[in-house]
């Protein structure tokens, strides 16, 4: 049984499920691809907005709710998905942003044209603050993509990598797919997840990328970057 690391499935909070109806269509699809636990990881970007902390909390209490009286069998836990911003630690001190499944695991997401300079600086502005950074959908950061060799410099800093798992197959460009493929085959990927948005578009329905996963590389990998590392996370554990 996986868990969906990166996931907008919370209702009315950030532009993911436009409703409750939709989240639990979202979570009835996880179960169906054989997700058990999502963390859900509504955007806080401290230009665009962002709900409250005991808001996403109180969410996520309504939709395991509503999800185990419709028999549903995923649990959700509360985390986001934070655009980077300088003082993204002092924010997490005083608990205005959170953490993933109250742990000290941290979802940081950057700027698809960010410079490698500043991407390397923000992550480690974390990583010294206390937190460990997951790095959100390192196969939409161009300078990663570009340059796959500064994805083992992060890693080498202790930086967890997570990229979308729709990247290996069909979402994405001939060049993100062969970057994926190079990260997975050297150990440069912590977590595979959906960053599902809808139950119609940007879907969490993976069966075919899962199924592709199985062929090229087996059920260890896959296992071990959706349901062991992210166990990890849920359980507070270094990875």
């Amino acid at each position: 049984m996986y868990t969906d690391l990166h996931n907008h499935c919370l209702p009315e909070v950030d532009d993911g499920a436009d409703s409750m109806e939709e989240s639990l269509q979202m979570l009835r699809i996880s179960e169906k691809n054989g997700v058990h636990q999502i963390i859900a990881t509504p955007h806080y970007h401290y230009r665009r907005g962002h709900a409250p902390a005991e808001r996403i909390r109180q969410k996520v209490c309504d939709l395991n709710e509503e999800a185990a009286e419709q028999g549903i069998g995923v649990t959700v836990f509360p985390g986001n998905e934070i655009c980077y911003c300088h003082d993204i630690v002092e924010l997490l001190e005083a608990g205005k942003v959170l953490t993933m499944a109250e742990s000290r695991y941290v979802l940081v997401e950057f700027s698809p044209e960010i410079p490698y300079e500043s991407l390397r600086a923000g992550l480690y502005r974390v990583y010294a603050g206390g937190y460990q950074p997951i790095l959100a959908h390192a196969d939409r950061v161009n300078t990663l993509t570009d340059r796959p060799d500064r994805l083992a410099e992060l890693c080498d800093m202790g930086i967890c990598v997570q990229v979308n798992i729709g990247s290996v197959r069909s979402d994405s460009t001939r060049h993100v797919r062969k970057f994926v493929k190079n990260a997975l085959e050297h150990g440069l990927v912590h977590f595979l997840a959906t960053d599902a948005h809808h139950e119609d578009r940007r879907t969490p329905d993976m069966a075919e990328d899962i199924r592709c996963l199985k062929k090229k590389y087996g059920e260890g990998l896959l296992r071990e970057l959706m349901a062991e590392n992210p166990a990890k996370v849920i359980a507070g554990e270094m990875i």
